[in-house]
């Protein structure tokens, strides 16, 4: 598995970038063929039905060797985020639970990398709306 690092600066944020050309952010690949990918624009913050803090972003996962597409919404709890490690979230597009896997920020599979693309995006948005308080 190869994970590709991206500037946070980039992910989920404007149209601006080479990334608009098709509106999704390659987060994590396999030498198989499978491609791990964040829809631009799409994170949010907001709470799950247990009442939990979480970062979302809507994704997908392409299999070039069987030409699948399958669409997800992924979420980790922001206090995850904030330790680390924890469990990233899958949902099917509607928002109904489909899995959950642990990860580890830094810890080399696709679960760890799509959790800290979410991460990263999640402390940037933080950050750049704590700059346009008074």
């Amino acid at each position: 598995m190869k994970v590709l690092l991206i500037s946070v600066a980039l992910f989920f944020c404007a149209a601006n970038f080479a990334y608009a050309s098709t509106g999704w952010i390659t987060v994590a690949t396999t030498d198989e063929g499978g491609a791990w990918e964040a829809q631009a624009g799409s994170l949010n913050l907001t709470k799950n039905r247990g009442d939990t803090l979480i970062a979302v972003v809507i994704g997908r996962v392409t299999q070039s060797g069987t030409n699948t597409v399958s669409l997800y919404k992924w979420y980790v709890p922001v206090k995850d985020c904030a330790a680390g490690n924890g469990t990233i979230v899958s949902l099917n597009i509607s928002g109904e639970y489909e899995f959950e896997n642990d990860f580890v920020l830094g810890g080399g599979n696709v679960a760890s990398a799509i959790a800290a693309a979410i991460c990263g995006a999640a402390k940037q948005a933080a950050e750049n709306a704590q700059k346009k308080s008074m």
